[in-house]
């Protein structure tokens, strides 16, 4: 093998661990997202009757790092720890955090986003969630998504974005109803200057 192709092999190899990202990279750190949930299920009125519902919401969420916990090796697999904190409009034009917790992500360049653990038995993320124009509506929302992260050739994020594979809406009231169904999650990556809130 000739000095030439050795000298081009040796820099593709450097190339390659300095561009991509490991599943402990933490691409997800002090980045928002703005996530679109689809939820249809039934109520439950105040009368025991049961009826059909379904509604859109728009929610916005930070992600942080957890510094105090890298996620280690959850179950033998590699993962990545992150604080998150979602935000909803209570009311048209006033956006509050509305749920804070832990979640990690797992799999090569973080193609997963579980709960706190990535176990079989994991419930999945815990999100509540306000529904504004439902009387309030707050929704217990569980899911796990896939993540797409992109990156520059500096290893910087420069596309984001996640979907539920699975999740459920365990609870949730609104107007005295009580209600049950299921939710479709869609993230993506959203500049902090294009929030419709000041965080």
């Amino acid at each position: 093998m000739s000095l030439r192709v050795i000298t081009i092999l040796t820099m593709l190899v450097a190339a390659s661990v300095q561009f991509t990202p490991t599943a402990s990279a933490q691409g997800l750190d002090d980045q928002w997202f703005k996530v679109t949930i689809n939820m249809r299920g039934s109520a439950i009125t105040p009368l025991e009757e049961v009826e059909k519902t379904k509604g859109k919401v728009t929610c916005y969420v930070i992600f942080n790092a957890n510094m105090d916990d890298d996620g280690g090796a959850a179950d033998g697999f590699s993962s990545t720890s992150y604080g998150y904190s979602v935000w909803s409009e209570i009311a048209p034009g006033n956006w509050q955090v509305s749920s804070v917790g832990l979640l990690l992500t797992a799999g090569e360049n973080e193609s997963l986003m579980v709960g706190s653990d990535i176990s079989p038995s994991s419930n999945g993320i815990k999100w509540q969630v306000v529904v504004p124009d439902k009387d309030a509506t707050t929704l217990q929302i569980s899911f796990i998504a896939r993540l797409k992260l992109v990156y520059d050739k500096n290893a910087d994020l420069k596309k984001a974005s996640f979907k539920s594979m699975g999740s459920m809406m365990p609870f949730g009231t609104g107007g005295g109803d009580v209600l049950y169904g299921d939710a479709k999650l869609k993230g993506k990556l959203v500049a902090i200057d294009k929030l419709p809130f000041e965080p």
